[in-house]
Parts: C-alpha cells; structure tokens; sequence
C-alpha cells in the first residue's frame, strides 16, 4: 500500500476549486489563473504552457488529490479538461479506459507472440514460396 501523501494548502485550494467549478469542464490554465500565486514559482512562456513545470504541477496535484483517501471526490481529465466526476461521468470515463487498456493488452499479446517466434523454423509446403523458412522478428546486427 502506497504511503499517505499529506495534502498541502496548495491541494486544498485546487480541491474547492473544483468544487466550485463541479459541473464545468476547467482548463489548467484556468486553474493556474485563479491559483497564480500558488503556482507562480513554476513560471512558464505564454505561447507554451502544455510543456510548463506549472501545467505538470497542477497535473501532479490532480492526480495528488485522486491518490489521497482524504478526498472521497474523483477528478477526471479529458481533451475538455478536468472536473470533479459525476457517477455519470466517471462510469464513461472508466469504460473508455478500460477499453484502451484492453486494446493495449491485444496489442501487447500480438508483439509477444512475434517475439517469441524469433528465431524459430518454419514449415513451408510450397517450394516455391517466398516466405522464409524460419521467423525473423529482429534486424541482424
């Protein structure tokens, strides 16, 4: 089990934001607006805040405040942005990634399959075929 991380003001500020905000979607540049002076240590250029240790930290929060037991409230992000979910919400939120992830696990499942093959004969009926008469996943070096 994951230790306790404790909250700081910090956290707190951002957790009534959200609640304050809980049934619209909030940019983290909003949050970094209303919350500049907790976060203006991590300054960022104007034409690029994705890439900003500010947007990383307020990311770093969100997932903070979703870690701790303190906070019964499940925040979610989106291309929209993040909120406090809705049992609605969440449900959509959580169906869609866990079917990524089981997208992931088929893809993964596929590339181990060809991994183990390397190296390995195969049966070919045809003389003529082009295909190789054993698996080569790899480039040789």
């Amino acid at each position: 089990m994951k230790k306790e991380i404790a909250l700081s003001p910090r956290h707190w500020v951002l957790y009534q934001l959200l609640k304050d905000n809980k049934d619209v979607w909030i940019t983290e540049h909003f949050i970094y607006k209303k919350m500049k002076q907790f976060y203006k240590i991590f300054d960022y250029d104007s034409n690029n805040f994705h890439d900003s240790f500010a947007r990383v930290k307020i990311g770093r929060d969100i997932l903070d405040l979703n870690n701790s037991e303190k906070i019964q409230k499940i925040v979610v992000s989106s291309s929209k942005g993040v909120k406090i979910a809705s049992k609605t919400e969440y449900k959509k939120w959580s169906d869609l990634r866990w079917a990524s992830i089981k997208r992931m696990i088929s893809r993964l499942v596929i590339k181990d399959k060809k991994f183990k093959l390397d190296g390995q004969m195969k049966l070919l009926f045809d003389n003529n075929s082009k295909a190789r008469d054993y698996h080569q996943t790899f480039f040789k070096k």
